[in-house]
């Protein structure tokens, strides 16, 4: 290779790192805050888009800070990183850094992969069953975060909706990489039976989940499995809260909100 060549490419890789530093997010989107965003391939070749959401005002050598990995992030993780801005100026909760996990696109066609990646097997569904997979994907990218920014390894929430929130039961029940999780209207229609069983021997230590009661097909499940484990016991902490008036998606701001309040609470509030 030809030394212009070289410095041509050399300059590529200098400006791609550059991008990578800066915010994705356009200054007069404020409420977002300082966004961060990386590409990486994961199972099966597919692409994820990890954003990463910096507390407004980012001190250095800032001490370690609770980190909250949300799932769904092309819709989620602006809703959250939003909402956020606002529990901050209430002093509702402590600073935080918030990753969203994605896809490139809502379409599976195009890449989206949750309807494997977030759900455990289902007579109903031959697709479904990749949550183990996806799980060991995010051992990695958690590692990557710790490595590139000041999260806290002991404070680590994962927060997913629909059959996100299936992954996150599942993730609590047989894992203790996130030792506080939000399962948002949790979709356990289709294998309720297999999230019946006794959790492994690692778990998270809380584990926070919301129903919203107008819909039948989510709703019943959920009370099914709440009726379950209020029966038997789990070795960690269990907080289910019933959001009246709330459906499938308007139950993730509310969700959030109530989890971190619970999850959190000895973590003192965010004071800027």
């Amino acid at each position: 290779m030809s030394v212009v060549r070289c410095l041509a490419a050399f300059s590529l890789v200098i400006m791609s790192l550059a991008a990578t530093a800066e915010s994705v997010v356009p200054s007069a989107m404020y409420g977002l805050g300082e966004v961060h965003e990386r590409i990486v391939t994961g199972p099966n070749d597919k692409q994820y888009n990890i954003f990463v959401r910096l507390p407004t005002e980012m001190k250095e050598n800032a001490s370690k800070l609770p980190t909250l990995y949300v799932l769904d992030a092309g819709v989620m993780f602006p809703v959250i990183a939003g909402y956020y801005q606002f529990m901050q100026l209430a002093q509702e909760v402590p600073d935080m850094i918030i990753v969203g996990i994605g896809y490139p696109s809502p379409d599976w066609q195009q890449g989206n992969n949750r309807s494997v990646d977030y759900t455990m097997p289902s007579a109903e569904r031959d697709f479904w069953g990749g949550a183990p997979v996806f799980l060991d994907f995010l051992k990695g990218q958690v590692a990557a975060i710790e490595r590139d920014y000041p999260a806290d390894p002991n404070q680590r929430i994962l927060m997913g909706r629909s059959i996100g929130g299936q992954f996150t039961i599942h993730a609590a029940f047989n894992s203790d990489l996130f030792q506080y999780a939000i399962a948002s209207n949790p979709a356990l229609h289709r294998n309720l039976p297999l999230f019946l069983k006794q959790p492994g021997d690692k778990t998270a230590q809380k584990l926070f989940v919301s129903i919203g009661l107008d819909d039948d097909g989510f709703r019943d499940p959920a009370l099914k499995w709440q009726s379950h484990w209020e029966a038997n016991k789990l070795p960690f902490a269990l907080n289910v809260v019933h959001l009246e008036g709330h459906n499938h998606f308007s139950t993730p701001t509310a969700s959030f909100r109530r989890g971190i309040n619970w999850l959190l609470p000895e973590v003192p509030a965010a004071t800027n």
